[in-house]
C-alpha cells in the first residue's frame, strides 16, 4: 500500500511540474461543461493545467478531460481532488504556484 501511494504521489508530482501555465484566455461554457479557451482558440485537454485566470501572478491547477472540459467536485483520473471551481485541493486548500 505504501509503495502504491508513493508511486501515485511521484507520478502526480511529475505531471504537475510538466503542466504549463496558461495566462491569456478565458473560461467558456456550454451545456456540457466549462473549459479554458486560449486566445488562439485552443484549449487544454487530458490533464493538469496551471491557469492564472485573474492575472494576479498566482496560478491554480485544474484538470481537463480528454474533451477539454473542467473536472469539478470530483476525483481526477489520477486520484486527486478538485473543488466546485475545478481547482486542485489538498485538505480543502487550493494549490497554487507563481505564474510563469
Amino acid at each position: 500500500m505504501k509503495k502504491r501511494l508513493t508511486a501515485v504521489v511521484l507520478t502526480a508530482a511529475m505531471a504537475l511540474t510538466m503542466a504549463s501555465t496558461a495566462m491569456a484566455g478565458e473560461w467558456a461554457k456550454d451545456r456540457f461543461g466549462t473549459w479554458w479557451q486560449e486566445e488562439d482558440g485552443s484549449f487544454p485537454t487530458g490533464g493538469w493545467q496551471w491557469i492564472d485566470d485573474d492575472g494576479d501572478g498566482g496560478a491554480e491547477c485544474y484538470y481537463c478531460s480528454e474533451e477539454g472540459y473542467l473536472y469539478r467536485n470530483a476525483i481526477t483520473p489520477d486520484a486527486f481532488c478538485v473543488n466546485a471551481d475545478g481547482q486542485w485541493v489538498v485538505n480543502t486548500y487550493v494549490q497554487t504556484r507563481t505564474a510563469e
